[in-house]
């Protein structure tokens, strides 16, 4: 059965929630999704190092880079 004649990688047109366990897949995903969507962050492992890794200089949880989206802090 044919739903397309183009790939279909999510089941939606772009996600509205994003779940970051770490700051890579934050950093990796979060231009995927639309201006006021979800974003829920695992804060335990954004840590200076696991930022610093990714090339964050600044924690994005803090330097309004995110203000365009809900953010959810979770421990």
């Amino acid at each position: 059965m044919h739903f397309a004649d183009h790939d279909i990688l999510t089941p939606g047109d772009a996600p509205n929630v994003l779940v970051a366990m770490n700051p890579a897949a934050l950093k990796a995903n979060v231009s995927d999704l639309p201006r006021g969507a979800e974003v829920i962050v695992n804060t335990d492992e954004f840590t200076k190092r696991a930022m610093q890794k990714v090339g964050y200089g600044t924690s994005p949880l803090e330097d309004g880079s995110l203000d365009g989206y809900s953010v959810h802090p979770v421990p």
